[in-house]
């Protein structure tokens, strides 16, 4: 693709929502078994009808780049950035391989969502991730969803755990008007 000069991907627009339209509303288990091939490996728990609306929107495009360090990231088996080669890694790194991502400089807390049936962000890479996110890590569960899944499920209750894990990390006033973390809000009222 870079040889042809391609930068992006499954550009957004009207053939290709068109056609995606058509083919999921038509016939939505050709959608389905294509999220199940690249993200969901158990499309069941996902809503046919969440799904078409989801389709209708897709493909909204991605960066030859974007998709190329995902390639790296997983080729490599190692969390790190962009990969220029020998040369353009010096230019921007100043060493021949690109440095890994440093988890450890890390410092806001995160809540972390894991579907067992996500075959983008898999089991075994969210365990990997654990150790590394060490006491920053305040909210950790894993639901019977797949990658796609927490956006089209036929069941959504695992957003009682989102708005939960929310109010514990942001000031909301009475009228729900968002203030900020709880930390921020803290300093403004001292």
């Amino acid at each position: 693709m870079k040889k042809l000069g391609l930068n992006e991907i499954f550009e957004s627009d009207f053939f290709t929502k068109e056609l995606t339209k058509i083919l999921c509303g038509t016939i939505p288990q050709i959608c389905q078994f294509g999220a199940k091939i690249v993200a969901d490996a158990d499309p069941n728990v996902d809503d046919s009808k969440a799904a078409r609306v989801y389709f209708g929107h897709f493909p909204s495009g991605s960066s030859t780049k974007c998709l190329e360090h995902f390639s790296q990231l997983y080729n490599s088996q190692k969390f790190q950035l962009f990969d220029y080669g020998v040369s353009g890694n010096q230019d921007h790194y100043g060493s021949d391989s690109p440095p890994e991502v440093p988890l450890e400089n890390i410092n806001v807390p995160i809540a972390r969502f894991t579907g067992n049936t996500d075959c983008l962000g898999n089991l075994e890479d969210n365990k990997w991730l654990t150790p590394h996110l060490g006491n920053n890590l305040v909210f950790d569960k894993i639901y019977d969803y797949g990658h796609l899944t927490f956006f089209i499920a036929k069941d959504m209750g695992y957003m009682n755990d989102v708005f939960s894990v929310l109010q514990n990390y942001q000031a909301v006033k009475s009228n729900g008007e968002l203030v900020g973390t709880v930390r921020e809000f803290v300093k403004l009222s001292e």
